[in-house]
């Protein structure tokens, strides 16, 4: 499980609403942008972080759907 204050900082830095209730698009430029976060939740969700580093790697986005 990942922790919620990852969603929470996501939500807040990115201008999103990542809830239990719905899709939604975390864009390159969010991903890009908030690399220090990554760095500090590798080893509590590795493939989380592998998900996100190929999506930057590849300029493209990360949809969760809950």
């Amino acid at each position: 499980m990942v922790d919620n204050k990852i969603f929470e900082y996501l939500n807040e830095k990115g201008n999103l609403m990542i809830d239990d209730y719905e899709s939604e698009i975390v864009s390159y430029g969010v991903l890009k942008r908030e690399t220090q976060i990554w760095d500090k939740i590798k080893d509590i969700t590795p493939t989380f972080v592998d998900a996100i580093e190929k999506a930057i790697t590849y300029k493209t986005f990360i949809g969760l759907d809950f």
